[in-house]
């Protein structure tokens, strides 16, 4: 808690590591960007980018997909249908 401003309500994780080594990160942010790029939205689908601010003045590059159409709404089945 020492280097970051967290708030109370993420003590229990401020000292969490990644399972796998920070070095690896960027090579794999651009894995997902590439495939990210060779991605073919299905027939009736809008995909927008949209770019907003990040870090330290750096900036997140978000894809959006959704539904083109008004369909209906898709009930999920399942363990977790009551917590919705």
């Amino acid at each position: 808690m020492d280097k970051y401003n967290i708030h109370s309500d993420f003590e229990p994780y401020a000292k969490t590591t990644l399972p796998l080594n920070p070095l690896l990160l960027p090579i794999l942010n651009k894995l997902i960007a590439r495939s990210m790029n060779k991605f073919n939205s299905p027939e009736g689908m809008n995909v927008t980018t949209e770019v907003i601010p990040g870090y330290k003045d750096g900036t997140v590059e978000l894809t959006i997909i959704e539904p083109g159409l008004r369909l209906k709404c898709i009930i999920p089945r399942g363990p977790f249908m009551g917590m919705i």
